[in-house]
Order: structure tokens, then sequence, then C-alpha cells
């Protein structure tokens, strides 16, 4: 499937030109941009690259709510795995768009947060967004402090050579 692209030219703000043609596995470059042009198409893949799973999450369930079950019969001709659209599907519907924060984080921090309610996911979100976090370290927060682990124990039978006395000990291992 090829989609075409197009950008608006920056000096007469209508003309539209063709920067790109979007192929199964490849980006051919149909003209050479202006500097303008060029940061407008380099923005424009960016944000194509960060919303690619809430798009897909969003438009799977508006396909459920408007066709109910029969809408799983579209998975199969994405090429996209099961696995993760269901993902991307399930966070999508647990998250909502009012608190993505898209421009800042990822969708693995949606993905982090959405088992939460939306009160929660907003406070996490929120604290992720002011302090930095990477997606990574928000799991971490989530997770807690990490346990101490008692030390494993085993029983050693010790026999003393000069007085064949048999003791017990317990040994870290």
């Amino acid at each position: 499937m090829t989609e075409k692209m197009q950008v608006a030219r920056p000096d007469t703000g209508n003309e539209k030109r063709e920067i790109a043609v979007y192929d199964d596995g490849k980006l051919e470059i149909a003209i050479q941009p202006t500097w303008d042009e060029a940061v407008a198409q380099t923005l424009t893949l960016d944000r194509i690259g960060r919303n690619i799973a809430v798009w897909w999450g969003d438009w799977l369930n508006y396909m459920e709510d408007l066709f109910g079950e029969k809408y799983a019969q579209l998975i199969p001709d994405t090429g996209w795995a099961e696995k993760t659209l269901m993902n991307w599907k399930y966070v999508c519907s647990r998250v909502s768009p009012d608190i993505r924060r898209l421009n800042i984080l990822t969708f693995d921090h949606l993905s982090s947060v959405a088992k939460f309610e939306a009160d929660e996911q907003d406070n996490w979100l929120n604290m992720a967004a002011e302090g930095g976090w990477s997606a990574n370290r928000l799991r971490q927060v989530l997770k807690g402090p990490a346990k101490e682990k008692a030390p494993k124990l085993r029983k050693v039978l010790v026999c003393c050579p000069e007085c064949e006395n048999e003791f017990d000990f317990e040994v870290e291992v």
C-alpha cells in the first residue's frame, strides 16, 4: 500500500508539494524539500512515531463500539501482532486522551499507568512529565523499593575429627 504525504509549502501557504511516498519497508523522497519543508516533514514523522500506538488503539476501540465483535476480523489484515494491537487497544480504553501527554511522554508511560483509575493515572503521568522520568523510571517508582531478600541458609553437619562429635551449622548460600 502506498500513501502520499503532502506538506504545505511555507512560502505560499497553500501550495502542496509531495515530499515523500510511504511504501511497505521504505520511504521514497519525491522532491528535494526546502529547509522549512524538511523541518515540517521531520515533525510529521516524529508525530507519527509517537502516536501510532494510540491511533491504532483508539481506532480498534471505535471499531469495536461500531461493529461489536466483528471488529476483530480487521486484525489479521494489519500486519501487526494481535497481542500488540490488543495491548494498544486496552491502554487506550483505560487512559483518556485528555491526560496522555504524548508530546512529552511515550506510550510506554501510558501502558505503565493503565491499571490505575483516571485520577491516579493523571497524578503519575504528571510526576513523570514534570520529573522527566523515562518509562522505566516510572515503572520502578510504581513498583516501589526493592524488597530485601532474606539470605538463604543451609544446614551443614560438621563432624569434629578430634572428639567425633557432630555439630549443626547454618551457613549462607
